[in-house]
């Protein structure tokens, strides 16, 4: 492909970007040293500068080595949105250790299968985390530091804060090999069995981090708020990393609903809004919303779903702030193309590659032959934020990266200004008859019809009928409709065979922590 998607960059957006070769800590260190008196973190009524913060890293990174963390080794970040880890976050790198992120929604197997799987055998949790690490028993991790309870939580736990105070001797900084070493294992959201950890390098964290930057011009000293959670790839690096590392001040929220969102825009007069199609829903369908003053939004960066079009219309009455839909993924880090953040943003497309990044659309039945503009194939990618791999999983590994492209599993296409469209998962394809329907395009549609807030189509199948769908429909408040009409709708604006047979209203549609919808949950 001739990468024609850089005619239609924004002018201050550079094709190509030089990334340091060092560490993320050290990344985080070089913006704290330019950046000082700055305010890094607001967390309710605590603000923190860059120098506090860098001062607060450094006296963890000396009380983790001095409890053997160090290059080789891996500790567990078992915390929600608060200052403490984005402190832990960087003194885990400093020492030379990765970072095992950790879902503060995990239970007791869920959290003993990770712990089994990568072996942390340092671990620092949330007070409120406490009983579940204490229920893992033989795959409880050899040294738990407790956020935020004084160490009572399991008994033999350490303060957090004490150890913070205490700090301890300085240790000789390891060095990193920014493309080899591990900064991160990150989990994806396997719906069977254990998920895969993906091992995230130094050098794919920065490069991802300055990519997001640029993209949407983040500066010294603009609010952004971090409404996803910390752990997972996409506010990892947009919360912490992209922000911290161009002078920005993250404001961490608690995900403790839309009331606290509302609140942290007008309050800190936030400019740039990074969320999930929910974050934006839940946004716009706050009770007196129509009041709030959201006038200090520019940008809105929206990813992991497309966002229904009613959603989309009443966030553009309510605020003057750009929407910018995009793509990614944990095995790059997470954002990996979005529309830009001034030219022509296509609705329902995942916009342009970022900088470095190249797209392609392959055959689905090979994987060998790139497909011409308009054709529907699998998306393949190749960018500097690659992960190394899935821990332990060299089969996977092999079948994601081949010949330096990640084949993300994905059905695209692109059109004739380089703008990409993602149809759906490739293993959510359903064959009707000899058809294939995909159930995000037949989503896509549902969402565009005025009553409807939000819908899931999943397959379903008998021995009569065969493969079929089935939606799951979501109106807006107050709204009626009847399955007939939903399904006349469908018919006037899709084929036959990807009309569902069946149609079902929900109140309401499961999600991951991430703000997914959990297709497999509607198919038990």
């Amino acid at each position: 492909m001739d990468r024609q998607w850089l005619a239609t960059y924004d002018p201050d957006v550079p094709e190509s970007i030089e990334y340091p070769e060092r560490g993320v800590h050290q990344a985080f260190v070089d913006a704290a040293s330019r950046f000082g008196g700055t305010t890094a973190l607001i967390h309710g009524d605590r603000r923190i500068t860059y120098s506090e913060l860098a001062a607060q890293v450094s006296d963890f990174s000396r009380a983790l080595a001095g409890l053997g963390a160090g290059k080789g080794s891996r500790v567990g970040i078992f915390l929600p949105n608060v200052p403490e880890m984005v402190i832990a976050y960087y003194a885990v790198l400093a020492t030379g250790a990765s970072a095992v992120m950790l879902s503060p929604a995990l239970v007791g197997p869920e959290f003993a299968g990770m712990a089994a799987d990568t072996g942390f055998d340092i671990l620092v949790s949330f007070t409120d985390f406490m009983p579940t690490v204490a229920r893992v028993g033989a795959e409880s991790p050899r040294t738990v530091i407790e956020v935020g309870g004084g160490g009572a939580g399991a008994g033999t736990a350490l303060s957090f804060s004490e150890l913070l105070e205490r700090a301890g001797p300085e240790f000789e900084p390891p060095e990193i090999d920014a493309r080899e070493d591990v900064a991160v294992f990150i989990y994806t959201g396997g719906t069977t069995g254990l998920p895969k950890a993906v091992m995230l390098t130094h050098f794919a964290l920065i490069a991802n981090a300055l990519q997001l930057g640029a993209w949407v011009d983040l500066r010294r000293g603009q609010r952004a708020v971090a409404a996803l959670p910390l752990f997972h790839s996409y506010g990892m690096s947009t919360g912490m990393n992209a922000a911290l590392f161009h002078g920005a001040t993250s404001i961490l929220l608690q995900g403790h609903g839309p009331g606290e969102l509302v609140e942290a825009i007008t309050r800190h007069r936030v400019s740039l809004l990074v969320g999930v199609p929910a974050t934006v829903q839940s946004l716009v369908d706050h009770p007196g919303i129509e009041e709030a003053d959201l006038s200090s939004l520019e940008c809105c960066f929206v990813g992991a779903a497309p966002t229904p079009g009613a959603v989309r219309k009443k966030f553009n009455r309510l605020t003057p702030a750009r929407l910018l839909e995009g793509y990614g993924l944990t095995e790059a880090v997470t954002a990996q193309s979005a529309n830009p953040a001034r030219g022509e943003s296509k609705w329902g497309s995942i916009g342009l590659p970022f900088p470095d990044v190249e797209f392609k659309i392959v055959d689905l039945e090979t994987g060998t032959r790139e497909l011409a503009p308009e054709k529907a194939g699998e998306l393949v990618i190749k960018s500097p934020c690659l992960m190394k791999g899935y821990h332990n999983r060299p089969r996977d590994t092999a079948k994601a990266l081949r010949d330096g492209w990640l084949f993300t599993g994905d059905v695209a296409w692109v059109d004739r200004d380089g703008y990409f469209y993602v149809i759906d998962r490739k293993k959510d394809m359903v064959t009707t008859g000899v058809y294939k329907a995909y159930p995000a395009e037949v989503e896509a549609v549902i969402n565009s019809h005025p009553k409807v807030k939000e819908s899931a189509v999943v397959g379903l199948f008998d021995d009569f009928r065969g493969h079929s769908l089935k939606a799951f429909v979501v109106l807006v408040p107050g709204e009626t409709m009847t399955d007939k009409e939903v399904a006349d709708f469908l018919k006037a604006n899709l084929s036959a065979h990807k009309v569902p047979r069946v149609i079902e209203f929900r109140d309401e549609l499961p999600r991951s922590a991430a703000g997914k919808i959990l297709r497999k949950d509607l198919e038990s």
